[in-house]
Parts: structure tokens; sequence; C-alpha cells
């Protein structure tokens, strides 16, 4: 049916993402009982760093501002090593908006340089409880360490029963998961990982582009079809 010219216009809602609002916020409800974030937490948590903690100086009934949890600081850091982030400046801009990152800071700030001080200040030691926790998650199905260190942008949700059944032995994802933690800490030790993160939006950025072309050509396709 053919609107006359004189019809007036729709009154419709307007859709304004620009405007800024307060709501009620139930962080459980950010991320899905099976989210990557929430595996994170709970295997960290069977980890010993208590060494991590060793040199903190506040302390329970002394003065002194409290300090994050080292349980929070790794999760962190692996969680974001799944999503190909390597720089502690991303990091802390994207818990602000990051359902996983947003879930385990309860969506609370942290800052870049509490991040970055944690990985660096821990050296060695950490790169191996890094490389123990990726392994754990590959074997669980949770992440492919070939696909990160290819292009680290990739985490999977679940794998099949088969898969598993073609892994390789632990010792090799062990070792796989060595270098995935060297090759991120080379992205952060660039420029703390900002030209990698760049490279990737600027990527991303491309591939939404194209997506839409592609949907474009799609539906120029179809008005034919429709017409034929």
């Amino acid at each position: 049916m053919q609107v006359g010219a004189t019809a007036k216009q729709v009154k419709t809602v307007v859709v304004d993402r620009s405007q800024m609002k307060w709501e009620v916020l139930d962080l459980e409800m950010l991320i899905g009982p099976d989210h990557a974030a929430r595996t994170i937490w709970n295997v960290c948590g069977q980890f010993d760093l208590s060494g991590f903690e060793a040199g903190r100086k506040t302390r329970k009934g002394e003065a002194g501002r409290p300090c994050w949890p080292a349980r929070l600081l790794v999760s962190i850091w692996v969680y974001s090593y799944t999503q190909g982030i390597a720089s502690a400046r991303a990091i802390a801009r994207m818990v602000k908006y990051e359902p996983g990152l947003r879930w385990l800071v309860a969506n609370q700030e942290i800052n870049a340089h509490t991040l970055s001080d944690f990985r660096v200040g821990h050296g060695e030691a950490l790169r191996e409880v890094f490389a123990q926790f990726l392994t754990l998650l590959e074997a669980a199905g949770l992440v492919d360490l070939n696909t990160l260190l290819q292009d680290g942008t990739k985490i999977r949700a679940v794998a099949g029963k088969a898969s598993m059944h073609r892994r390789k032995t632990l010792e090799k994802r062990l070792g796989q998961a060595r270098k995935l933690v060297k090759k991120m800490e080379r992205e952060a030790e660039a420029g703390d990982g900002e030209g990698a993160d760049a490279k990737r939006e600027a990527a991303q950025r491309r591939a939404a582009e194209e997506a839409l072309e592609r949907a474009k050509s799609a539906l120029a396709k179809l008005k034919e079809l429709e017409q034929a």
C-alpha cells in the first residue's frame, strides 16, 4: 500500500545511545553460568597464590588501604590472555564495559599500573602460573592455544568429546601455553601492548565493515530474486 505524500511521519521512540542513565545492576546476570570468567575464577581458587601476597604491606587490623587479591589479578590476566589482550591499559579500559571483566572486578575500576606492576613484579613465577592455568583451560576445552598463538582473537565456548581425544599431550600443551605467555608479554612490552591492541581493533572494524558490505550485497541479490 502506498502512503500519500501528505501523510504525517510516524512517531517512533528515539534511540539515543549517547545518553547517560543510572540503572540497577545485577552482577550475576552480566555473564552466563558457563562463561569463561566464572571458570577461570573458580580454577584460580585451586592455586596456592599466597606467595604473590607475601610482600604486601597492608594487613588486616593495621592502617593502610586494602589491596587487590592475587586471585583476582591472576584471573584478570588469564581471562584477558584468552581474549588476546596483553595491554594493562587496554584491560583497565575494558573493565568498564566488557562483561567478563566487569564480573571479575565486581564492577569496580582497577588501574593499569596495578595490573602491570603485578605482572612485571612477579616475573617468572607468575609466567609459570599463567602457563599452567592456560594448559588447564585448554584441557577443559575452553581455549584453543593454537589459535591464540596465531592471532589471539578466539576463545572457544565448548569443546566436543571427540576433540578432547585428539588433543596434544599435557607436556606439549604446557609448552604451547608458555609460548603464548611470552608472546603476550612481548606485545605488552612493545608499548604495553597498545600497538597490538590498536591493530586488533582496526582489524575488527574492517571485519565489521566487510560484513556490512556482504549483508548489503546479499540484500540486493534477495531483492533481485523477489522481483524475478
